[in-house]
């Protein structure tokens, strides 16, 4: 994608019939999951989509117990450590290095610093 120039990826998660260039989710993607309470509770399990899929989105975030975003808990899972350890562990896992990677208060933490270093930039 950065090769590309590509800055722009739209799509939707849920059924229905949008228009032609509006893609499905996942026929696009595959992902992780999404529900972690701690950083400790982090993997690389195939979620949603088919490992096929040309796009592998890494969800990365702790939610609280009610699964709301948390603030103070981003500033934990965004730490430069957390985020490039979880990325290039799953890059290793599945062979390939993830395409997007979604977090909660991107602000917190080092997020561009982790994803730089991952690219080689």
């Amino acid at each position: 994608m950065i090769d590309a120039g590509t800055r722009l990826v739209v799509s939707a998660e849920v059924e229905g019939p949008p228009p032609a260039w509006y893609h499905h989710a996942w026929d696009l993607f595959w992902d992780t999951p999404y529900t972690f309470h701690s950083a400790d509770e982090f993997t690389c399990a195939l979620n949603r989509g088919s490992e096929d899929n040309p796009l592998y989105l890494v969800n990365h975030w702790i939610s609280t117990d009610a699964d709301l975003p948390s603030q103070a808990d981003a500033k934990t899972a965004n730490a430069y450590d957390v985020l490039h350890g979880r990325i290039a562990g799953c890059r290793d896992e599945a062979g390939r290095m993830p395409n997007l990677v979604a977090v909660d208060f991107y602000e917190e933490g080092d997020l561009f610093a982790a994803v730089a270093a991952l690219n080689g930039l």
